[in-house]
């Protein structure tokens, strides 16, 4: 980041907190807040089991622009992030995206009509939406390579 000569980076004290994760076990992690010159919107973080020798598997910068979030919640939004990475890849994968990579805007544009493509297809078929729409759920069913099964994957396939 680009400073002005009369601001510099300063770190705040290690702070403890408890990560807790999506088992319900916990563990002690330690948070710095890293300023750039003075804070803004973006905050940024750093996360690690041992501030001392900040090892490189359990060590991460994170920067966040959501004002609303304690700093409390820091840790445990972004231990999150991995199993929503996990979850897409398994959706790309099911698809057949996950070996296509796309740079040119047009090419970011259709992989975007795809993804909301298939994203309301799947919504179209999900219990909420067939409670208040019954009827196009019907018609749906009858075909012979319906499955009748709960879950995303099987959503998907229908």
């Amino acid at each position: 980041m680009w400073l002005p000569q009369d601001q510099e980076v300063y770190a705040e004290p290690w702070q403890q907190f408890t990560r807790t994760f999506s088992n319900g076990e916990a563990e002690v992690r330690y948070r710095c807040e890293i300023i750039y010159g003075q804070r803004r919107i973006q905050r940024f973080w750093l996360l690690t089991t041992d501030p001392e020798t900040q090892p490189s598997n359990s060590t991460v910068y994170v920067m966040s622009n959501a004002p609303a979030m304690e700093l409390d919640q820091i840790g445990d939004a972004y231990g999150e992030r991995t199993w929503i990475e996990y979850g897409l890849k398994q959706s790309k994968d099911a698809l057949g995206w996950a070996d296509f990579r796309v740079t040119r805007y047009e090419q970011i544009e259709r992989w975007w009509e795809v993804v909301m493509s298939a994203f309301t297809m799947v919504c179209l078929f999900a219990q909420q939406f067939n409670t208040h729409c019954p009827m196009t759920h019907q018609v749906f069913t009858r075909h012979p390579w319906w499955q009748n099964q709960a879950g995303w994957k099987h959503l998907l396939n229908n």
